[in-house]
């Protein structure tokens, strides 16, 4: 009895192991092989496990089109990312009609918005969560007029958390509004915390290339009255902005642009002025306040500016013909890719798969493969708790693996599945 007790955990171990390495589209499918395996993509450990287990990486890109006159998103997975794509996803059915501005990822959640509209956004689970951002009481002159947002975690609490920052203008008397307007959005309470902070001044917020977050704080990079880069930090347990040093001894000539790179805060810096060659400097920040210069790469002759980083840390780059180049420093190697449409007309974003739902714990997700309840809880294993196939092998992931059966009505709604998967029921494919 005691044996298999112990098999019988050991088991369910390995299986866990095995589920947190699959694709989000892949999980969603499994869902209704019994209630076990429904609860268990949904509870937070096992989402927080599936999203520094797997390696499903993609790039999300956002392009104007202007034969619609609107902007576009399309994603791509990291095997396709040669592939030029001809169709780009319009996102009228999210909610908000022009999607002007992306920001993220953050554990494969995006914020996007346009001037009316404020959203989060998992294109994994295709959800889609509108916010409605709470006013602040300042005179009716005042037009917000520049948005910017963050995303983190608070490491004491583990919530989601988005600042949603905006600058306003007074129309009548051409003056800006100070202080600053901060409201902050908790995903796990939805719930809003609004205040005003005189931080920023009349200083400009630069756009950065992702969600720049890192050990529990986010970063912008802002400019003072006398240009001088200023980076500041918002603390996500405490909600308060610090203000840290930028690299050392940047000439007022080049163009500061901030980023992420292997989890780390990273900047670019490169001469816009130049047209015929540009160099690009890359420096990187492990803890906060100190800064290493990673190298240098260029000149290059067709690249006219940075877009981000890759997998590994390769840097992604815009040409002027809206190609898209990775450059793999390692090997000195540069690939194009593209056209993707007009200059100046495309951004990117490196994101991995997530489970973290946006719509809250108490609502359900959308039920776009099969519906839950096809399959009859009652079915589950009295020994486990579980009702597994006998044999499951993915075909689409890198491994392959063997669950036990204590039910094939739970097995047969998972054979024949379009995703790349085979199911054998009683060891015969």
């Amino acid at each position: 009895m005691a044996s298999n007790i112990a098999e019988n955990y050991i088991q369910e171990i390995v299986i866990v192991e095995i589920l947190s390495r699959l694709t989000v589209k892949s999980l969603l499918r499994f869902r209704i092989v019994c209630k076990c395996w429904y609860t268990l993509v949904k509870n937070s450990n096992f989402i927080s496990k599936h999203l520094h287990s797997h390696s499903n990486t993609r790039l999300l890109m956002q392009r104007y089109t202007y034969k619609i006159q609107k902007y576009a998103l399309a994603s791509f997975p990291y095997e396709k990312i040669s592939i030029t794509p001809s169709l780009f996803d319009d996102l009228d059915k999210l909610g908000i009609p022009r999607i002007l501005c992306v920001n993220g990822p953050f554990h494969g959640i995006f914020c996007v918005w346009d001037r009316l509209h404020l959203a989060l956004w998992n294109p994994s689970l295709k959800e889609f969560r509108s916010l409605l951002v709470p006013q602040p009481k300042i005179p009716s002159t005042y037009t917000a007029y520049c948005f910017y947002s963050g995303m983190g975690l608070d490491p004491i609490t583990n919530h989601y958390k988005l600042v949603w920052i905006r600058l306003f203008w007074d129309e009548i008397n051409d003056d800006p509004y100070i202080p600053t307007v901060i409201a902050i959005y908790t995903l796990n309470t939805h719930s809003w915390n609004l205040f005003e902070v005189d931080v920023f001044g009349k200083g400009y917020i630069h756009e950065c290339m992702c969600n720049t977050y890192m050990d529990g704080v986010h970063y912008w990079l802002t400019s003072d009255d006398d240009n001088n880069y200023v980076l500041f930090s918002f603390d996500m347990n405490s909600e308060i902005f610090h203000e840290t040093r930028t690299p050392p001894d940047i000439p007022k000539s080049q163009l500061g642009v901030l980023s992420m790179c292997n989890d780390y805060i990273a900047m670019f810096f490169y001469n816009p002025s130049e047209v015929v060659e540009k160099d690009f400097d890359i420096w990187l920040m492990k803890e906060e306040g100190s800064w290493t210069k990673r190298f240098t790469i260029g000149p290059f002759r067709d690249v006219d500016s940075p877009l981000g980083f890759w997998i590994n840390g390769d840097v992604l780059f815009e040409t002027g013909t809206a190609q898209l180049v990775f450059y793999y420093p390692d090997c000195q190697e540069i690939k194009y890719v593209g056209p993707f449409g007009n200059y100046c007309s495309v951004h990117v974003w490196v994101y991995k798969e997530s489970l973290v739902a946006v719509k809250g714990e108490n609502e359900c997700w959308e039920e776009d493969v099969w519906s839950i309840t096809s399959v009859n809880d009652a079915e589950a294993s009295p020994t486990t708790g579980t009702a597994m196939t006998n044999s499951i092998a993915a075909v689409d992931e890198p491994l392959h693996f063997l669950a036990l059966c204590h039910d094939s009505a739970a097995a047969d709604h998972v054979r024949g599945g379009d995703d790349g998967f085979m199911v054998a029921v009683n060891g015969a494919k």
